[in-house]
C-alpha cells in the first residue's frame, strides 16, 4: 500500500508544479492582437531554424563542405538567439508559446534524422553494442574486429564502427539505453537517432517543469530547446548524451523535492552513461547529513546493481577507458589547450619549472592535473559548505562545475558540452553569457578535424575565449561577495537584530 502511495503523492506534486505553467503570466494584461504577434514571430523564427536545420546534414561531404556547414551553423544561431532574446524580454502571455517551442524544437531534430550522420559515427558503435547484448554476448568481452564475432558482422553497421579494434567504453546505462531502443527498432540509425530526438523532447519538458517550481517562466527552455548544438548533436549525430541529460534533470527533480535516494539514482544512472556527470554531487547535497547519506546510499546502489550484469569479464567492465586516457592525451597533458598556451607563454618569457620539481619527475602536466583538481575540489567544498538560499541555486551551481571543467579540460569533442547546456535556461546573469558562448562556439571544434593542418584557432575562439569570460565571471562573483560582506559588517548589530526580529 505505502509502495503504491509514494508514486503517487510524487506524481500528484508534480500535475500542482505543472499547473504553476499559467501562473507566472499576465493573459488579462495582453490583447489577442499582442498574443497573435508573438506566436507570429515564434513561428516565422522557427521555421528559419528547421529550414537551416534541414539543409546541414543534407550537404554532400560535410567535412569537404566546412565553410558551409559554419554559415549554416551561423544562420541557425541566429534565429535561436532573435528567438531567446524575443522570449526572455517580451515575455509571451499566450499559453500556446511553450507548445510551438516544443514543437518547433523535435521538428528541428527529426529533419535532421532524413540525412545521415554528418559528423560523428558514434551511433553505430551503440547499435553494434545493442546486437552483441540481444545475441547474449557481453559487450565488454569481445572488440568488434575480434573472430567471435565474425557471424554478427554486416553490410550496413559494421563497416562503420570507429575504433574496431578495441572494447567498448560506454558505462552499463549507456548499454541498457542501446538495447532497450534496438529491441523496438533492431539495426537502424534512423531508428535509433529519432528515439533519442524522443527523450530529448523529454528533457525539454522536464526543464520547463524545473523553471515552473522554481518560479521562472517555462518558456525559458528556448535557451536549451533551440540551441544548435542540441538540434545537431542529438538530431544528426544521435549521441547518447542526451539520455545523461534527462538522467540528470531526474536527480534535479529529485533534489528540489527533497528526496535525497532519488537524487542519487538519477545522478548514479547518468554518471553510468557519461562519467564526467557527476561533477554535480555537490550542487546536489543538502549539508544535511541524513539526507546526504540517502543521496549517497543511492548512488552507491545503483552503480552497483548496474555493473552487476557485466561482471562476467571482471576488471573488463572499464572497457577502452584507459587507452580512451592515453589517446585523448588526458595522461599526457596534449588534451589540454590551456596547459599548452601556459607553456608557449613560459617558454616566450623564459620561465622553467624549477629544477628541485623536475628532479623529483614533477611535470608541467602533473601541476596542471593539481589545479584542475584542486580547482573542482575547491568549489565543490564551498558549494557544501554554503548550503544555497534559494532553489534556483541548485541547477546554477551545477551549471558552475560543470562550465569550470568544460573550460579546464578542452575536450576536442563538441558534444561534451550538452550537460553544461541543458542547464542554461536555469543560469543566472553572472553565468548566462559565459555558457552561451562556451556552447555556441563548440561546433566550431568540428573544423580542426575537417580542415588542412588542424588548426588552433577554433581551440582558441572556444576554450581561450570561455576561460577569459569564466575568469570574468569569478572575479565580478568575488568582487559582489566582498562588496556585500562590507556591506552587511558595516551594520550595527543592534540594527541588524531589530530588523531581523521585524522580519
Amino acid at each position: 500500500m505505502i509502495g503504491t502511495t509514494v508514486p503517487k503523492l510524487w506524481f500528484a506534486r508534480l500535475r500542482q508544479d505543472w499547473t504553476r505553467l499559467d501562473t507566472n503570466r499576465h493573459p488579462a494584461a495582453h490583447s489577442t492582437r499582442r498574443e497573435a504577434l508573438d506566436l507570429a514571430v515564434l513561428a516565422l523564427l522557427g521555421l528559419g531554424l528547421v529550414i537551416s536545420a534541414f539543409l546541414t546534414p543534407h550537404l554532400h561531404s560535410i567535412a569537404a563542405r566546412a565553410p558551409l556547414f559554419t554559415l549554416l551553423e551561423a544562420i541557425q544561431f541566429g534565429f535561436f538567439i532573435a528567438a531567446a532574446i524575443w522570449v526572455i524580454r517580451r515575455r509571451p502571455a499566450t499559453r500556446y508559446a511553450l507548445p510551438l517551442i516544443v514543437l518547433i524544437a523535435l521538428a528541428a531534430r527529426l529533419v535532421m534524422v532524413t540525412g545521415g550522420p554528418a559528423a560523428s559515427s558514434d551511433l553505430y558503435r551503440y547499435v553494434w553494442d545493442a546486437r552483441v547484448q540481444t545475441h547474449g554476448i557481453n559487450p565488454y568481452r569481445y572488440a568488434p574486429q575480434d573472430q567471435a564475432l565474425v557471424g554478427l558482422r554486416d553490410a550496413a553497421i559494421y563497416p562503420s564502427i570507429n575504433r574496431k579494434p578495441v572494447h567498448t567504453i560506454y558505462p552499463p546505462v549507456a548499454q541498457f539505453s542501446f538495447l532497450a531502443i534496438y529491441v523496438i527498432h533492431p539495426d537502424s540509425i534512423d531508428w535509433l537517432r529519432s528515439a533519442l530526438s524522443l527523450v530529448d523532447t523529454g528533457v525539454i519538458g522536464l526543464i520547463a517543469l524545473a523553471l515552473a517550481r522554481l518560479g521562472e517562466r517555462p518558456e525559458r527552455v528556448i535557451l536549451y530547446a533551440w540551441h544548435p548544438l542540441a538540434i545537431f548533436e542529438i538530431g544528426s549525430s544521435g549521441h547518447i548524451d542526451v539520455v545523461a541529460v534527462a538522467l540528470l534533470l531526474v536527480a534535479l527533480h529529485g533534489r528540489l523535492s527533497r528526496r535525497p535516494i532519488v537524487t542519487g539514482i538519477g545522478l548514479a544512472a547518468a554518471t553510468l552513461v557519461k562519467y564526467y556527470a557527476v561533477a554535480a554531487a555537490p550542487a546536489l547535497l543538502t549539508g544535511n547529513w541524513r539526507r546526504d547519506l540517502k543521496f549517497a546510499g543511492g548512488f552507491l546502489a545503483t552503480s552497483v546493481l548496474a555493473y552487476i550484469p557485466y561482471l562476467s569479464v571482471g576488471w573488463g567492465v572499464v572497457g577502452f577507458l584507459p587507452g580512451y586516457v592515453k589517446e585523448e592525451g588526458i595522461a599526457s597533458g596534449g588534451r589540454f589547450y590551456l596547459l599548452e598556451q601556459v607553456e608557449h607563454l613560459g617558454n616566450w618569457l623564459g620561465w622553467h619549472l624549477p629544477s628541485a620539481l623536475i628532479n623529483h619527475g614533477i611535470s608541467d602536466v602533473h601541476l596542471f592535473d593539481l589545479l584542475l583538481v584542486a580547482t573542482m575540489g575547491g568549489m565543490a567544498v564551498w558549494i557544501w559548505r554554503r548550503s544555497e538560499r534559494f532553489p534556483r541555486d541548485v541547477p546554477r551551481r551545477a551549471l558552475a562545475l560543470y562550465l569550470t571543467l568544460l573550460v579546464l579540460s578542452t575536450p576536442t569533442y563538441p558534444w561534451y558540452a550538452l550537460l553544461a547546456l541543458v542547464l542554461l535556461p536555469f543560469a543566472g546573469k553572472r553565468l548566462l553569457l559565459a555558457t552561451l558562448f562556451a556552447s555556441g562556439t563548440s561546433l566550431l571544434l568540428y573544423l580542426q578535424w575537417w580542415w588542412r593542418g588542424s588548426p588552433q584557432w577554433p581551440l582558441a575562439v572556444v576554450y581561450g575565449g570561455s576561460a577569459l569570460m569564466l575568469t570574468a565571471v569569478s572575479v565580478w562573483f568575488g568582487l559582489s561577495a566582498i562588496r556585500w560582506k562590507r556591506l552587511f559588517t558595516a551594520i550595527p548589530k543592534r540594527v541588524a537584530l531589530s530588523s531581523s526580529q521585524e522580519a
